[in-house]
């Protein structure tokens, strides 16, 4: 964990070890004011713009934006960067999604040693975006990502539709995934294969989303119970720090527009304080 943000890494003899950590601006305006003073040479935040749009329109001043920093700096900086890497003779690239193993990945590993392993249902893997590429050598690669959340992984008391909610509900697509600005930097040596991740703008009774399918497919979209996304933003300069989550509906009530959540370890549980 870092500076209140959960982790997702897989802990145990088959995790992928990572030396690196994420930290976010506990004041974003002095962290905005002190990256036009500073160039980019490690001793500031830089700003990381979201490349998700509710609308699929331009992402410049969206909310999900937010000042961070990589923990040890200097090392991080240190490393070369690279447009792209080579992971058992797959080419992936920065913007592309790719599947990253999880405990459930590890153990259909150990089950089907022997086998040929499909990770094909949502929770058998997480889903990332890259967003940067680093490394030393071709043995020690490094991807900054941000993360892409299964409708199971919605904090408790969500409200939609006037309702408080907890995880997947009836109108989530089975392949559906929620776009976050839960930022990581985790190890090549994670990511098992690549993701067809593709953006729905729908109709005024239809919900946006993200939508995953093993043949590229769009998932049919059918009635919603709301027009619009809802925004998780991390809020560190709280203490413990919250998720702030935004009712972007066209017809949310005004006081139903904007809450908080405590954050809480997607592996365990617990609290973060």
């Amino acid at each position: 964990m870092s500076n209140g943000e959960g982790s997702r890494s897989v802990e145990g003899d088959e995790c992928a070890e990572c030396p690196f950590m994420i930290s976010y601006a506990t004041d974003p305006s002095a962290a905005a004011q002190k990256r036009k003073r500073d160039s980019y040479d490690g001793t500031g935040f830089e700003l990381a713009n979201s490349p998700f749009s509710p609308t699929g329109g331009p992402v410049t001043d969206n909310p999900m934006n937010l000042y961070y920093t990589v923990e040890p700096r200097k090392r991080w900086l240190d490393l070369k960067t690279y447009d792209t890497f080579r992971l058992n003779g797959v080419k992936h690239s920065i913007g592309h999604f790719v599947k990253v193993a999880n405990k459930v990945t590890v153990e259909q590993q150990k089950s089907r040693s022997n086998q040929e392993t499909n990770y094909t249902k949502p929770g058998d893997y997480w889903v990332a975006h890259i967003l940067e590429i680093r490394g030393s050598d071709e043995h020690h690669i490094y991807i900054r990502v941000y993360w892409m959340y299964w409708p199971d992984d919605l904090p408790s008391r969500t409200l939609i539709d006037r309702k408080y909610v907890q995880g997947r509900q009836p109108y989530h697509g089975a392949d559906e995934l929620i776009a976050t600005n839960h930022m990581e930097v985790i190890n090549v040596a994670s990511v098992t294969e690549p993701a067809i991740v593709k953006q729905s703008i729908e109709s005024d009774n239809e919900e946006p989303g993200a939508n995953i399918d093993e043949k590229g497919h769009k998932k049919a979209a059918g009635p919603k119970p709301y027009v619009g996304l809802f925004e998780a933003d991390l809020k560190t300069q709280c203490s413990p720090p919250v998720w702030e989550i935004r009712d972007l509906r066209r017809n949310g009530g005004a006081d139903d527009e904007t809450w908080t959540e405590g954050v809480h370890c997607l592996l365990c549980g617990v609290l973060v304080m």
